[in-house]
């Protein structure tokens, strides 16, 4: 895979990372009990319901892994079905990298087959001194606030990395509008993503840029 510049950086503040990690700090927490566990349960009197855990501690010590394995697994799916995602730079460009390098591609459009959609909400000013490749420009205090998800196309919201919030408030408002269109897709309405370290961290990690506003 094509690791971008700053990946490092996303992923340590991912919490999909964070997750990882403590279910592996967990599991090797009990495998290095486990023979404090296991003496533990000779001098322990059980219940007759819970004599099994007794005559296979192996096989429960396995259990409780797996329960933590399981529970590592619905959280790595919960995050990825939320609707609306804050995602470090570093992050979206690891998931979305096909998408990322089609939008960017010299023969793409703004509206093309990608599947994502790159909005930038800063100033007219901003986005005309350096912006991305065939992103879109909609400022969060002119029109961007009048825009709803779009039909199976997923959005890319961002601002600048110290205005975060502007990017945030912009999303809620994007999904508040896509209750009252409800019924009026005919695919299901794209996932929105808030890039948290905004146009500057989509710079570093390696996505094109260019100059120039609106005519």
């Amino acid at each position: 895979m094509d690791l971008p510049t700053g990946w490092l950086e996303g992923l340590g503040y991912s919490p999909l990372l964070i997750a990882l990690l403590a279910l592996v700090g967990a599991s090797l927490v009990i495998l290095f009990l486990a023979p404090a566990f296991f003496n533990l349960l000779k001098k322990t009197k059980f219940p007759a319901r819970f004599s099994f855990i007794k005559r296979h501690p192996k096989r429960s010590l396995a259990f409780i892994i797996v329960i933590l394995v399981a529970i590592f697994g619905a959280y790595v799916y919960y995050s990825f079905s939320q609707p609306v995602r804050i995602v470090f730079a570093g992050q979206l460009r690891i998931e979305r990298l096909n998408a990322l390098k089609q939008v960017q591609s010299d023969d793409a459009t703004v509206s093309d087959n990608s599947g994502i959609y790159l909005l930038d909400i800063r100033s007219r000013k901003e986005y005309a001194v350096e912006h991305l490749k065939q992103s879109d420009n909609k400022p969060a205090d002119r029109n961007a606030a009048g825009m709803a998800p779009l039909d199976g196309v997923d959005l890319v919201i961002y601002s600048t990395g110290s205005r975060f919030t502007e990017a945030r408030r912009v999303a809620d408002v994007i999904k508040k509008n896509e209750a009252l269109l409800k019924g009026k897709y005919t695919k299901k309405p794209g996932k929105v993503y808030i890039v948290r370290d905004g146009f500057e961290g989509l710079k570093k990690a390696g996505l094109a840029t260019e100059s120039g506003g609106f005519d």
